[in-house]
């Protein structure tokens, strides 16, 4: 009798924490901070979108297939398009008039605490990175 109630107990607690493993679906999900400076940016994936918000106030809802998607608050950015190879990168594209100028890379590290931005300007030609700890 003492085996079913330790397994009713584990499947009682698997189940009061089904609903929070749902929402985090992917890697990406959750609040990050830069390393770099105060930036914080939360992401949310559902199904096949990403939202993004920074609290700069640049935010975004785009689906994950590359499409895109209007943008708000940067105005050197009028549309993203997201793609999400695996459940632990996000590649963006930032794009003004229909051009591409900025492509980013964050990918997550198997801790889970970690993420590795990689950024190219395209008009430029420069590159840098920096890491995000998971809040």
């Amino acid at each position: 009798m003492n085996d079913v109630k330790l397994h009713a107990t584990a499947l009682m607690a698997v189940l009061a924490f089904l609903p929070m493993l749902a929402s985090a679906q992917t890697a990406i999900d959750g609040r990050w901070k830069s390393n770099q400076s105060d930036e914080v940016v939360t992401f949310t994936t559902e199904g096949n979108r990403v939202s993004m918000v920074a609290s700069t106030g640049f935010g975004y809802t785009a689906k994950l297939d590359g499409s895109d998607a209007p943008a708000k608050g940067d105005k050197s950015v009028d549309t993203v398009s997201v793609t999400m190879p695996d459940k632990s990168t996000l590649v963006e594209t930032s794009k003004k008039d229909g051009k591409p100028w900025l492509t980013m890379r964050m990918q997550v590290d198997a801790s889970g605490k970690i993420a590795k931005v990689s950024w190219q300007n395209l008009k430029t030609n420069k590159s840098g990175g920096y890491e995000m700890l998971r809040q």
